[in-house]
């Protein structure tokens, strides 16, 4: 089994460590703050959530409090929303690389260092 989450009585060994970062688009308004970000700034904002693709049991993971939410299917989406302005999302740095080198998305200022 291959899994993002620990499964509980199986000993496991981990593969890979990806790091997921908070991102907008640069003109978002979370961005014109101009200051460090808390949770409390984000639960004011549209968070873009991919959905579980788990055909059973899916859950909900992370941080999930936004006041708006929209859950999509594919992650390509969510990156063509995010750069279209319309939300902020946690995505894999892997998978974002090249929007952040472009200056299409930025990493939000979080005050808290962590995927929560």
């Amino acid at each position: 089994m291959i899994s993002g989450l620990s499964a509980q009585g199986f000993l496991g060994e981990p593969l890979a460590t990806v790091r997921f970062v908070a991102v907008a688009h640069p003109q978002h308004p979370l961005h014109r703050l101009g200051r460090p970000l808390d949770l409390r700034d984000l639960v004011q904002h549209r968070q873009l959530v991919v959905r579980d693709s788990a055909l059973r049991q899916s859950m909900d993971a992370g941080w999930l409090k936004a006041e708006q939410r929209w859950t999509l299917s594919h992650l390509e989406t969510s990156i063509d929303m995010l750069e279209r302005g319309l939300g902020f999302a946690w995505l894999p740095e892997t998978r974002i690389r090249q929007a952040l080198d472009s200056g299409r998305l930025q990493p939000l200022p979080l005050t808290a260092r962590r995927y929560p």
